[in-house]
């Protein structure tokens, strides 16, 4: 997460921790541990029972307080250690009843990697809660909030070359080959995909993963794996020769365009995984993605020798 000076916004960035209201069927009391802390300072949280012990003891539970590792107050909570308050950034730990469970805000004062930690308290608690990481410019993951700003810079820059390219365009119109119509095309494409593409994060980041971000994210997809696909097929025929060498290139040209429709297809699963999925929720299928894109496109690369 950052905090506001970090990357700006309108609110102070928060974690807030909600755990579901279920009150136990016997009317009694029964508690979940938590603990919110920035990574850095994991080593903060729990004691050592002795040098040699396997494992730390994490939750202040009577016995606990009688070998002195925490004190009365602190019964149910993670146990800190005694120079947790030295920290750069503060840890907040506290006990839920699940009757009428808090949900305090944890406010992140520094550019973080911060986590949240739960242990049911009480014997055979079941519970259920959520984690809000409130960063204070909007609503996307601090993995992603980099990808509007470079989106903006790259539309502005794909404009001027488009500029550029139509003011010569209309100075030799008279002179345009075949293959100068498909750079002009697809130089259009670019502008309006990474405009569209800069629209979907900001929008993701204003309004959250709504369904129109959805919708938003397909089309997104599709103008992804377009551009891909009419950039290798661009390459694929000036390469041989086309409206250069070649005035047509004849029933060739139908392969070309099959190829490039195959790589559009398999591009468009590939840009759905790689613009749903952040960083640090990416598992081990997210490797498989790229593969039939990657097949496809060294057959193109293949063909163009």
């Amino acid at each position: 997460m950052y905090s506001k000076k970090g990357w700006g916004g309108d609110i102070n960035p928060y974690v807030q921790t909600t755990i579901e209201k279920a009150p136990p069927p016997d009317d009694q009391d029964a508690f979940v541990s938590l603990v919110v802390f920035e990574f850095r300072d994991e080593d903060l949280i729990g004691v050592w029972p002795s040098p040699d012990a396997p494992e730390k003891e994490y939750i202040c539970t009577q016995p606990n307080i009688d070998k002195k590792f925490c004190n009365s107050t602190q019964l149910g909570a993670f146990i800190l250690s005694p120079n947790a308050s030295d920290s750069r950034n503060p840890i907040l730990s506290y006990k839920a009843n699940l009757k009428d469970p808090e949900a305090p805000l944890y406010h992140v004062e520094r550019t973080g990697y911060y986590c949240v930690s739960s242990a049911p308290f009480s014997d055979g608690v079941q519970y259920k809660g959520k984690v809000e990481f409130r960063n204070a410019y909007g609503n996307l993951p601090a993995a992603q909030i980099a990808k509007l700003p470079f989106y903006a810079g790259i539309t502005i820059v794909y404009a001027v070359i488009g500029i550029f390219w139509g003011f010569l365009y209309a100075q030799n119109r008279h002179d345009i080959l075949p293959v100068q119509n498909y750079i002009t095309a697809i130089i259009v494409f670019l502008i309006a995909e990474q405009l569209m593409t800069w629209g979907f994060y900001d929008y993701q980041n204003n309004h959250g993963s709504n369904a129109l971000a959805k919708v938003l994210l397909i089309i997104v997809s599709i103008l992804n794996a377009g551009r891909n696909s009419f950039s290798f097929f661009l390459l694929l025929i000036v390469c041989m020769g086309y409206g250069v060498v070649k005035p047509t290139l004849g029933k060739t040209m139908v392969y070309v365009r099959f190829l490039a429709l195959a790589h559009f297809v398999f591009g468009v699963i590939y840009a759905v995984a790689s613009l749903s999925i952040t960083p640090d929720n990416a598992g081990p299928l997210v490797l498989f993605a790229p593969s039939p894109p990657s097949t496809s496109g060294r057959s193109i690369l293949s063909t163009t020798r």
